[in-house]
This record gives structure tokens, C-alpha cells and sequence, in this order.
């Protein structure tokens, strides 16, 4: 007689269907956090759960604690923990990819760092972008710091804040 392999059980995390996150969850999202940074709020640890399942089905782990042991005791687990962060993390970048997020940045964030730097003797702003793999957010954050820059202003303010695009200033004066 021969058995066939049962799939892998469903994880059981809070925030899908409100079941009881299974305490492995948690460790390994201590785990994923300590080495990439990257943390789950507990309402949204069905994501990672969500991306552990799709490991587990993988290597037929059938269950958190079997799959734990992938990450943490088995060999290759540096490189079961590379495939899992692969898993969860966003696997897309473009140009101009969350347009509601640049609207804020341009309409709302900007104008009011703008606003508050012109009182100030240090005028420079610097804006770093996290995580971008191949480039394209950072362009697109300069394109529209440089959009911007060209606009004419209404607020009063002292002296026009400079923004450095290939290696001159626009506007004036020049930052220190």
C-alpha cells in the first residue's frame, strides 16, 4: 500500500481569517527582520505566512516548525533564507510606479519641507531612497525634484532653495 504525500497544512495566522498566529511565525519574522530589516507588524504576519506557504509547497515542508527548520537548521538554510526574503519583498521597480505616492511628495511634502527650509541658514535637502534594486525610483524622484524646481513659487520666501542636477545649481544662491 502505498501513502501519498499530504499537502501542506494551511498556515494559521491572524489577519486572513482571524485564526491563531502559530507561534513559528513570529521567529521567523524575528529571524527575517534581524538579517534584512524588513519587519511584520503582527496584523500583517499572514503576509510572510502567505510567502512561507509558497516556500513550504516548494520543499514539501508540511508544517511552520518543519519549514523552520529549512531556515535555521538544515544545510543550504542561508540560502532557504535568501529564496524567503525574495519571496516577501516587492520584485517590481519602474519609473513613476506609485503615482499617488509622488502626488503627496510633490503637492503636500514637498511644498511644506520647502516652506520650512527657506527659515533656516542650511537650505540643503537630500532625499534617499531605500531599496531600490535597479535605479528607477531615484531617477524618478530626481525628475520630479527637477519639474519642480523649474515651477514658479507663491509662498514668500527669502531666498529660492537650489536643487543640484549634474553638477550645477538651480536657482539661487548656492547651498554651502
Amino acid at each position: 500500500m502505498t501513502i501519498a504525500p499530504q499537502p501542506a497544512a494551511a498556515p494559521l495566522v491572524a489577519g486572513k481569517n482571524s485564526e491563531p498566529v502559530d507561534p513559528v511565525y513570529r521567529q521567523i519574522r524575528d529571524v527575517v527582520y534581524k538579517v534584512s530589516g524588513i519587519y511584520k507588524a503582527e496584523e500583517k504576519l499572514y503576509l510572510l505566512a502567505d510567502g512561507c506557504g509558497r516556500r513550504m509547497k516548494q520543499l514539501g515542508a508540511r508544517t511552520p516548525r518543519e519549514y523552520w527548520d529549512h531556515l535555521t537548521a538544515r544545510p543550504g538554510s542561508d540560502g532557504e533564507l535568501r529564496n524567503l526574503l525574495n519571496e516577501i519583498t516587492i520584485g517590481e521597480t519602474c519609473l513613476f510606479r506609485s503615482q499617488s505616492q509622488l502626488d503627496a511628495l510633490r503637492k503636500v511634502i514637498l511644498p511644506e519641507i520647502v516652506a520650512e527650509k527657506t527659515m533656516h541658514i542650511t537650505r540643503r535637502l537630500r532625499i534617499w531612497s531605500a531599496g531600490c534594486s535597479t535605479g528607477e525610483e531615484p531617477y524618478t524622484l530626481a525628475m520630479n525634484m527637477l519639474e519642480e524646481s523649474e515651477k514658479p513659487r507663491t509662498h514668500e520666501a527669502r531666498r529660492p532653495l537650489g536643487l543640484r542636477s549634474r553638477g550645477s545649481w538651480l536657482g539661487s544662491p548656492k547651498p554651502d
